[in-house]
């Protein structure tokens, strides 16, 4: 049952940070008290990824028909990557619509992919593969990643309990995976890694 293998995934991660006598003679009491000193200690830390790698196959560009100046272009790309709060995007759009006119399609799509990247990231996503309409997000291999003894780690395992039909949570011998389907769209994506960041801020 995918509820029952998120908790015992969860318990699993949890738990190899705390003592083995621990374990044995206060699992109850101990453990849960244990639990929550060792979420207060990762959520200290919030970073828990230094970025998030972004991998899709959708159209998220700057058409040559938008910007024709290819040395336009390529400045435009890395100021777009500079940035990472919604104030900077809001002026980058409103540069783009003043110098070059309406933002097209694929270059909407393309400034929400810094959204996307910073909700991930602040998550603790460390990269996000977004093909063929399915979201994977992929967590740290690192098992002593503060990541796994924070609220997030804890919600992310509620979510797939709670929510079995739209995600699927898989873990490899070196990798932790959630999956969302039916993603078209860097705006979906967003409203994906929004409901994770709900939960996490519940």
């Amino acid at each position: 049952h995918p509820g029952c293998q998120a908790e015992r995934l969860y318990q699993r991660h949890w738990l190899r940070h705390v003592p083995q006598d621990t374990q044995r003679s206060h699992r109850r009491a101990e453990g849960d008290r244990l639990k929550e000193l060792f979420q207060q200690e990762a959520e200290e830390n919030k970073e828990y990824v230094r970025d998030c790698v972004i991998e899709t196959d959708l159209e998220v560009l700057l058409p040559d028909d938008y910007v024709t100046s290819v040395s336009e272009r390529l400045l435009l790309y890395k100021e777009l990557n500079d940035l990472s709060t919604e104030e900077e995007l809001d002026r980058y759009r409103e540069r783009l619509i003043d110098r070059f006119g309406p933002i097209p399609q694929p270059t909407q799509e393309l400034v929400r992919t810094i959204t996307m990247r910073r909700m991930a990231k602040e998550f603790g996503i460390e990269k996000l593969v977004l093909k063929q309409k399915k979201m994977v997000c992929h967590f740290s291999s690192n098992q002593d990643n503060p990541f796994y003894r924070s609220s997030n780690f804890a919600r992310l395992i509620r979510y797939a309990q709670n929510h079995p039909q739209e995600v699927h949570l898989r873990e490899t011998p070196d990798r932790l995976t959630l999956v969302f389907d039916n993603v078209p769209s860097i705006q979906k994506a967003i409203e994906c890694v929004g409901l994770l960041m709900g939960e996490a801020n519940a």
